[in-house]
């Protein structure tokens, strides 16, 4: 049996508790542009970006899945914010690869992945937009 401290069992709550505040907090309540997809490897990736004079001001990109996985969706995130759309749709897997370092071959599809729901996150804007 494992004995944890009242100070751990504290900690722990904590940094739970301070986990979801995060999660919420950095939701974008109402996103120009919005994508969530599920790979097939089981990691489901999200992101969430507002435009203001059409380039991408607030972006949120996150997964569910490995840190590799966390990783590429991060990077996909921060490649896109600033830019304008037509420069976002330049961010592929290898702009994300080359920010990442050299991903193993196990984990290649969670540049894949960041790409993709990036791409659908531009394409949700895209046709918002053909409609104004």
């Amino acid at each position: 049996m494992i004995w944890i401290t009242a100070g751990t069992a504290v900690l722990i709550i904590a940094i739970g508790i301070l986990a979801v505040y995060s999660w919420i907090t950095s939701q974008i309540s109402d996103p120009d542009g919005y994508a969530r997809i599920t790979g097939p490897c089981g990691d489901t990736m999200e992101v969430s970006f507002t435009v203001k004079e059409k380039v991408i001001d607030s972006i949120r990109s996150v997964s569910s899945g490995c840190s590799i996985s966390k990783m590429c969706a991060h990077y996909a995130g921060s490649l896109a914010k600033g830019r304008s759309i037509d420069e976002a749709r330049e961010i592929n897997r290898e702009s994300i690869m080359n920010n990442t370092g050299k991903l193993p071959e196990t984990h290649l599809h969670c540049a894949v992945l960041a790409e993709t729901t990036l791409q659908a996150a531009l394409d949700m804007y895209e046709k918002a937009n053909l409609k104004k």
